[in-house]
């Protein structure tokens, strides 16, 4: 048995990531929140944490649903 596709939780992540990007560069929203630029190492860092978050997830998610097979 394999996992089903969740289409509409992978497409809510991106979402949020998007929406986080966003605020992160658009000048009127990083304003109104008070945010400080990020450099592009502190860009490689959030994706690079958010990346390998996720691949831990779905390694998890996959071990798990192997283990009940």
């Amino acid at each position: 048995m394999t996992p089903l596709p969740n289409r509409t939780l992978h497409a809510a992540v991106a979402l949020g990531v998007g929406l986080q990007v966003l605020v992160g560069i658009w000048p009127a929203a990083a304003r109104t929140l008070d945010l400080a630029p990020l450099s592009a190492v502190g860009w490689a860092i959030v994706f690079g944490a958010s990346a390998f978050s996720w691949l831990l997830a779905e390694l998890l998610n996959r071990m798990i649903w192997r283990r009940q097979a």
